[in-house]
């Protein structure tokens, strides 16, 4: 409720009431897609950390296959300068998870042999889902890790979208600055004791 305890101490800092009067609350309302294909995008290559591509994996139906990891994904790696396809990998899909009506929630169900073996996206399509990555990716200022869905009416939806974390964290890393490599190693080696003020010749509390 409004005036729950959670709600209450929002409306203070310290001892100024941040906020006075009457609330309102906001309750989002999620559009539902009637997914075709989905899949989650990284405006990188997540294998090498290379940020001139674009990975896209896609399946058929809801992209909750390849988010949980128990359906193959076909796969698009594109140049995101050129916005070109480079290399795809196209998975045989026999299942596929899809909102049932008549049960009100969503399960696994066959995929129509028609489309086993087909790509779930069309080269247009994930030519134009890679633009949409690079623009994402543009307006945060990093690499994205995005969750997308394409609807039955050709529609791309962007479902999340998140900062990418594992070649984002590498890169940090290595960028860290080292004074003096030697201080470094001989501080590691006995455990942060040694300053690199020492290493120097200098004197302690210099």
């Amino acid at each position: 409720g409004m005036y729950g305890d959670a709600v209450l101490s929002y409306r203070h800092e310290g001892n100024a009431v941040v906020a006075k009067g009457d609330f309102g609350i906001c309750v989002g309302i999620q559009q539902m897609v009637e997914a075709r294909a989905a899949g989650v995008m990284f405006t990188l290559d997540p294998i090498t950390g290379d940020r001139s591509k674009i990975s896209i994996e896609t399946c058929w139906g809801l992209g909750e296959g390849v988010v949980k990891g128990d359906i193959t994904p076909s796969q698009f790696l594109a140049d995101k300068v050129m916005l070109a396809i480079l290399r795809r990998r196209i998975a045989s899909q026999a299942e596929e998870y899809r909102f049932d009506p008549g049960l009100g929630t969503v399960g696994v169900f066959p995929v129509a042999v028609a489309r086993r073996d087909q790509p779930p996206l069309g080269e247009d399509e994930a030519i134009e889902l890679a633009a949409l990555g690079k623009k994402i990716e543009k307006d945060r200022g990093a690499p994205q890790d995005i969750e997308w869905a394409l609807g039955s009416d050709g529609r791309i939806n962007i479902l999340q979208v998140r900062p990418e974390t594992v070649w984002s964290t590498k890169q940090a890393k290595a960028t860290v600055s080292i004074a003096s490599p030697i201080s470094h190693v001989l501080s590691r080696m006995s455990g942060g004791a040694f300053s690199s003020n020492k290493a120097a010749g200098g004197k302690a509390g210099e």
